[in-house]
């Protein structure tokens, strides 16, 4: 079930370098034992390694995550564009009127607690 790895951050299984951490163990002589999943081949791997290894790790991973964050965000925007776009070819095509934004009839019986309060006061 676990394979042994030369490089810390390449998949022993598919090459991949995408691997996750998933816990680790101090030990005295100040190398840590750490277990790693892969995501893509889901092998896990467990191996010791240095402190300098596991801060070399850890900045991988941070670039990982501004990447992936990085990516994240065009395709927010990207897709917020795209609704915006839709929205104002409604509008321009004439498909959306005042009904389509008026509160729906369940919305209308539900009491806000703010009208409560006022309710119970009266």
């Amino acid at each position: 079930m676990f394979a042994d790895m030369v490089v810390l951050s390449v998949c022993p299984g598919c090459g991949s370098d995408l691997l996750q951490p998933l816990g680790w163990e101090q030990h005295a002589d100040g190398e840590v034992l750490v277990e790693l999943r892969c995501p893509e081949c889901y092998a896990w791997v467990q191996i010791s390694h240095t402190q300098a290894e596991m801060r070399a790790l850890d900045r991988l991973h941070a670039s990982f995550r501004d990447e992936l964050r990085c990516a994240y965000e065009a395709r927010v925007a990207e897709n917020m564009e795209a609704l915006a776009d839709s929205l104002r070819d409604a509008f321009e095509r004439d498909l959306l009127g005042p009904d389509d934004f008026a509160p729906r009839l369940s919305d209308r019986r539900r009491v806000r607690p703010d009208q409560q309060e006022r309710r119970k006061a009266a």
